[in-house]
C-alpha cells in the first residue's frame, strides 16, 4: 500500500513512503562459503527474481563493496579475509541497501541470518628457556617522615620521648624485585662512627630492634616489600648536648 506522508505533503511524489513487506529472498540468491581465514559471499544480481537488479554502488558486506562481478552468471561476489570489512567470524543480519533505478526511494533489505563458523583452533604449548640480565646500582635512603608518612618531615629536632617516623627504602632501577631489611642501626654523637665518644645500638643481630626492650619503638606493617617503616622513640645521651647521627646497614 502506498500512502502520502503528512509531514511532506508539499513535496513531489518521490517523497511518498512505501509501506509494503519485501518478498522472501529465494534460497539460491545468496550463497556463501567459509574457511579458517576468509569468507566468500555471492549475491544474485536479480535478488528476488523479479527482473529488478541490485545496484552495486549501494551493496556492501560490512564496510566492503563487492570484490568482483560475474556478469555471465549474474552474481556479485564478496571475497574477503576475516581481518577486513570490520566483521567477526560469526556474521549475522547482513544488510543490503539497494537503490531502485529511476526512483529516488531507499529500500532496506535484510538477508536471512547466516552463521559463518570455523573449527576451533587448539592452542599448542611451546617450551623454551632464556637468560635475562641487567646491571645497575641500588640507592638506599633513610628519611624522617611526617606522622602519617605522607612525605618527608621538615623537622630536624624532636622532643625527648616523642615518636620519630623513619622510612627506609631502596630504589631498584632495573634490578629484580627486592625486600628491604635493616640489619643494623647505631646512633652516635659524631659524624664519623670511629671518632664518636658515645654510641647506642638501636638495631642489631640482622634486624632485631633492641630499643623496643627499653622504649616505645617498633617496626610498622609493610606497605611495599622495598620499604620498611620504623617508629623510634626520641632519646638523648645523658650529659651531651649535640646532634645524633644514625649509621645503618641496609
Amino acid at each position: 500500500m502506498i500512502k502520502p506522508n503528512p509531514a511532506v505533503t508539499d513535496l513531489p511524489l518521490l517523497s511518498y513512503e512505501i509501506n509494503a513487506a519485501l518478498p522472501e529472498v529465494p534460497e539460491n540468491s545468496v550463497i556463501y562459503k567459509c574457511n579458517r581465514t576468509s569468507v566468500h559471499l555471492s549475491v544474485k544480481m536479480d535478488l528476488w527474481e523479479t527482473g529488478l537488479r541490485l545496484d552495486p554502488e549501494f551493496l556492501y558486506l560490512g564496510s566492503c563493496p563487492s570484490s568482483h562481478v560475474n556478469e555471465a552468471l549474474a552474481f556479485f561476489h564478496f571475497q574477503y579475509s576475516f581481518k577486513e570489512c570490520r566483521f567477526a567470524r560469526l556474521v549475522r543480519d547482513v544488510k543490503i541497501f539497494p537503490l531502485k533505478p529511476g526512483v529516488g526511494i531507499w529500500r532496506k533489505l535484510v538477508l536471512k541470518s547466516k552463521d559463518c563458523r570455523t573449527q576451533r583452533l587448539t592452542p599448542a604449548r611451546v617450551t623454551g628457556s632464556g637468560l635475562l640480565s641487567a646491571s645497575s646500582g641500588l640507592m638506599f635512603r633513610g628519611t624522617f617522615m611526617n606522622e602519617d608518612f605522607s612525605g618527608p618531615s621538615d623537622l630536624s629536632a624532636f622532643l625527648l620521648g616523642s615518636q620519630i617516623p623513619i622510612e627506609f627504602a631502596v630504589q631498584q632501577f632495573f634490578h629484580q624485585p627486592l625486600r628491604l631489611f635493616v640489619d643494623e642501626c647505631i646512633a652516635a654523637d659524631a659524624a664519623e662512627l670511629g671518632s664518636s665518644f658515645r654510641n647506642y645500638t638501636v638495631i642489631a643481630n640482622h634486624g632485631c630492634l633492641l630499643d623496643s626492650k627499653f622504649a616505645n619503638s617498633r617496626f610498622l606493617p609493610r606497605h611495599a616489600p622495598d620499604v620498611l617503616r620504623l617508629s623510634l622513640q626520641a632519646f638523648e645521651f645523658a650529659g651531651i648536648n649535640t646532634d645524633l647521627y644514625f649509621y645503618l646497614y641496609l
